[in-house]
């Protein structure tokens, strides 16, 4: 038989360990204690007892070492004695690369083995009289390297029981440590390992705790046993203790809480110690046996901080060197005992999702040609969670496509039997109220504002904030850069099911979220007070439906209503109709109808519990009468509802943060009362085509954006607030604005595009960024723009009566001044290298102009109209290409720059100008590559481009190669810049 390779299946190996030994010596003794303690470890042994003993070792001998994974030498004093041993360790040291080989010292000087000294060395030597030189050096050279190797010596313990202890637990390790294809198919390990092993810190010598925290499903455990396979031999005691959580209850359903550490401490030590029977009769009995030694301890699927404080309370339990790896679904369990480093498991991308579905439904890494489409929907409905799509993988496994297809309908709305019972775990751990909370955000609120969410729960009894915090460490949620309380799609699923569970009866559910039960309840008026929220997105629904004019009569306690469309269109359709009215409607919490189908709502309607309203493409004309009590309204948004023509009284909705009336085309003012909202972060009437007036000497503190984009008829620029940051106006008819705008300290963005009655502006505050003029009538910009120290970025694209520009800030960063046809004149300072400046189509600037745009301002890159490379380029050449002997600028200069300039012929594809610069050195080496992209396109005729770059090597003769994708280069030419 040939020998496995290390590469190879475990099962190659028919023996776990190969003991190479001098029978008279060890055998009655020392051996045969060791072979008791391995058979008790399950470790498998070569017995040479009925093989009979010769002057050389046989073929049966032979095939027993090449089928061994382990070999363990008994280096004694008569060792050396013996040709046999001497012929038997040089058949193993051939197979040492590809096995484990322990050397053992038993009472004898590792040294004396090592060197053949001593009595030992006497033994070899009496071997070694009448054999040949080729076989001495052959023995000579096998003893040095295995008594090298770094094995046990007796002679350090005082106790042979516990050297034999330590020498199979060793092996033992070894042998469960050695590489494996148990993890082989788990995609993306490597990326865990390589920050697990930087949090371990595993070359320092102080007692870590680490911990890795996720939810149920994400590969916690997986991480862990890697990890404790892959370290295992480098620790002497080494344990995995899995489903803590479950060990816990099950010894806290048997006994109670009384002495329960005691009996988690006796499961660890006996684990360690392979002792069944081990007693222990106090609380410090870790800390006694493993103080002193280098310990791996992984805790797995901890819930509570209690087991913790049982297995680990103290670093000082453990010996220097020590690691206690500990996963959790509860980040608090963690945090509350003191482990600071903690590994937070993401969800894979989409790459490894696939591949890892691929692998458990197909066997491989990526999906049979035409099964693509289903494997990527199979996916993205898993959430991309390892459990989910290993258990969907497997489910799949040897399904035809059109079956895929088939369970793909079931997936859509219902979960696996098998990752539901593993999900549920962190939500049966929950208290009732956190539970509720969890409910109400699968239900309701995936995907809203955590502030939010806050609001609408504010009278609530949930804990709202705790709750959160404790459904965050637990990771049945996720808060988002935006904010956005996100649950995973498998939770979200479970969470949901959970609900429907309640009641088989979908009216008698506290959520309603289903879109068919939904319709149905709402058709046949079967809603009940069990109704809390209802979440409905009206692109789902099939059919038109027709309400009852008393449909949520009996949905009393009714808080949340959300009737919502995902896929609005410019003309969204009514499929909720109530042909009747509406006779009542609870005193909700969120009013969400897009598309409501009635003029009003309900009379007999409360908004004093209102947090959010919104009713975008409805056909209210009035919301309300009189003055309403409106305390914690934090958002009104009645976009696009063209019929609305009066905005109710907000002067007591005083904690109002948004108000958008966007496209709402038959509202004419915007009443008083919004003197009175001082909170109002964002006011939004963009295309209300009739608004006229708005009230004068508002100065609302908190306004921070106001867009009246397409108010046509507006004529006078509000002076609406002072601390406003951004200001859109765009096509609106104001004639100019008012100087008080230089006191609005931290206006950033001002757009006051297509506002063609705007003809000049004598004032802009010194905290401006962004200014943008495109389409308007502007025929001069003040002079005050030069000093404006933020301005970074200024349009003034399609001003036809632009005639000149000012002097300009070093901060801009980009002008645009495209067809500025009247423009002739610029000033002749501008000095920014990061800058980029077009004047693609302004036909009419002067000589002076385009002499200072492409000579004398500094830029990053800049494009003008023209016919020729004008002659400052000093090296210029037809066509797009062109080399220089830099010998004969006679520089030496480490930053040596160039110019480079152009000449680009018009395009009939349209597209944007991308231009590429390749520098060449003499011998063909390609130095670098500059890419510049522009806004230049559908120009008819000929433009120049120039760009600035350095030239990153010193060399003799250089050679710049350009091309553009879409664009003829008839002309190119180069000017070298020095610092000079």
């Amino acid at each position: 038989m040939a020998p496995c390779s290390s590469s190879g299946s475990s099962s190659c190996w028919k023996y776990d360990v190969f003991p190479s030994f001098r029978g008279e010596d060890v055998r009655g003794n020392f051996l045969s204690h060791l072979m008791k303690e391995f058979e008790s470890k399950g470790i498998v042994t070569f017995k040479d007892d009925l093989i009979e003993r010769s002057h050389t070792i046989g073929l049966e001998l032979k095939e027993a070492v090449r089928q061994s994974k382990t070999f363990v030498v008994l280096f004694s004093k008569n060792y050396a004695s013996s040709s046999w041993c001497l012929d038997e360790l040089v058949e193993i040291l051939k197979c040492k690369e590809e096995r484990r080989l322990i050397p053992i010292f038993y009472k004898v000087n590792p040294s004396d083995v090592r060197n053949q000294t001593g009595k030992f060395g006497r033994g070899f030597r009496e071997t070694c009289e009448g054999k040949n030189d080729e076989t001495q050096n052959k023995w000579k050279e096998a003893l040095t390297e295995a008594a090298n190797i770094a094995g046990e010596d007796s002679q350090s313990w005082k106790n042979e029981a516990d050297f034999i202890t330590k020498i199979a637990k060793d092996i033992s390790a070894k042998l469960n440590g050695t590489p494996s294809n148990d993890f082989e198919n788990f995609i993306g390990i490597e990326s865990h390992m390589s920050k697990m092993v930087q949090l371990l810190c595993l070359n320092n010598d102080e007692v870590r705790m680490v911990g890795i925290w996720g939810p149920a499903g994400i590969g916690k455990t997986t991480i862990a046993r890697v990890l404790h396979s892959r370290l295992s031999s480098d620790f002497r005691f080494t344990v995995f203790m899995e489903n803590v959580r479950g060990n816990y209850q099950r010894i806290v359903d048997s006994g109670g809480e009384y002495n329960l550490q005691v009996r988690l401490q006796k499961e660890l030590l006996s684990t360690i110690f392979n002792q069944k029977d081990m007693r222990i009769n106090h609380l410090g009995t870790i800390e006694e046996r493993l103080k002193k030694q280098k310990v791996l301890i992984v805790l797995d699927d901890v819930n509570k901080v209690e087991q913790l404080e049982a297995f680990a309370n103290e670093t000082r339990w453990f010996g220097p060197g020590s690691r206690i790896i500990v996963t959790t679904k509860d980040k608090q369990v963690l945090v509350g005992h003191g482990i600071n480093h903690i590994y937070e498991v993401k969800l894979p991308c989409r790459k490894t999702a696939l591949e890892i579905l691929c692998l458990y439904a197909f066997k491989q890494n990526v999906p049979p040609d035409d099964f693509m489409d289903v494997v990527v929907e199979v996916a993205e409905l898993s959430g991309h969670l390892p459990l989910g799509l290993r258990v969907l993988g497997s489910h799949m496994r040897g399904k035809s496509k059109d079956r895929w297809k088939l369970e793909l309908r079931r997936l859509t709305t219902s979960l696996d039997e098998k990752v539901e019972k593993i999900l549920k775990i962190s939500y049966d751990e929950l208290h009732v109220r956190d539970k509720a909370l969890f409910l109400h955000i699968a239900c309701m609120f995936n995907g809203d504002n955590i502030d939010l969410v806050k609001q609408l729960l504010v009278n609530s009894d949930l804990d709202v904030s705790l709750g959160l915090q404790l459904l965050l460490d637990k990771s049945l949620i996720q808060i988002n850069d935006d904010r956005e309380i996100v649950v995973h799609s498998l939770l979200l699923k479970m969470g949901r099911e959970v609900v429907c569970q309640h009641s088989s009866e979908p009216g008698k559910r506290q959520f309603l979220f289903n879109t068919t039960e939904t319709c149905n309840i709402l058709a046949n008026n079967t809603g009940s007070g069990a109704v809390l929220g209802i979440s409905l997105d009206m692109s789902e629904i099939q059919n038109d439906v027709f309400m009852s004019e008393r449909v949520f009569e009996d949905m009393h306690n009714l808080k949340f209503l959300r009737f919502y469309n995902k896929k609005f269109d410019e003309n969204p359709s009514f499929k909720l109709h109530l042909p009747r009215g509406l006779d009542y409607l609870p005193s909700v919490r969120l009013l969400h109808w897009d598309s409501y189908p009635m003029k009003y709502i309900p009379s007999q309607f409360r908004p004093e519990c209102l947090v959010e309203l919104r009713m975008m493409h409805s056909k209210v004309v009035k919301l309300w009468e009189g003055t309403q009590t409106l305390a914690y309204l934090k958002t009104i948004d009645l976009s696009f509802s063209n019929n609305l023509l009066e905005v109710p009284d907000l002067s007591k909705a005083r904690s109002l943060e948004t108000l958008c009336l966007e496209g709402c085309q038959s509202l004419t003012e915007l009443p008083s009362s919004v003197l009175n909202l001082h909170r109002l972060k964002w006011l939004r009437l963009t295309m209300c085509e009739k608004l006229e007036v708005i009230p004068l000497n508002i100065n609302l503190a908190s306004l921070e954006v106001l867009d009246m984009e397409g108010c046509s008829k507006l004529k006078s620029f509000p002076d609406i607030s002072k601390s406003i940051e951004r200001i859109f106006m765009r096509n609106t008819g104001i004639e100019e604005i008012p100087p008080s705008i230089s006191q609005w300290f931290r206006l950033e963005s001002l757009d006051i595009s297509g506002c063609l009655n705007l003809k000049i502006f004598s004032h802009v505050p010194n905290s401006v960024v962004y200014i943008y003029l495109t389409d308007s009538g502007i025929e001069r910009l003040p002079d005050c723009i030069k000093d404006l120290p933020w301005l970074h970025y200024l349009y003034v694209d399609n001003c036809r009566k632009l005639v000149s520009l000012p002097e300009l800030p070093s901060s801009i960063k980009i002008l645009s001044a495209i067809n500025c046809e009247s423009l002739e004149r610029i000033s002749s300072s501008f000095h920014c290298s990061n800058a980029k400046v077009e004047f693609s189509k302004s036909m009419n600037l002067d000589g002076e102009a385009r002499r200072v745009i492409t000579q004398q301002w500094v830029y990053k890159r800049a494009c003008l109209p023209g016919r020729e490379v004008p002659p400052e380029f000093s090296y210029r050449a037809r066509g797009d290409s062109l080399s220089i002997n830099l010998e004969d600028e006679r520089v030496c200069s480490s930053t040596l720059r160039f110019k480079a300039c152009l000449l680009l012929l018009p395009s009939e594809r349209n597209n944007i100008c991308t231009v590429y610069c390749r520098l060449i050195c003499e011998s063909g080496r390609l130095i670098a590559t500059h890419r510049f992209g522009g806004v230049v396109k559908d120009f008819v005729t000929p433009h120049l481009f120039i760009f600035n770059s350095v030239l990153l090597e010193e060399v003799d003769v250089i050679r710049f190669e350009f091309s553009s994708i879409d664009h003829e280069i008839t002309e190119c030419g180069v000017q070298i810049l020095t610092d000079t």
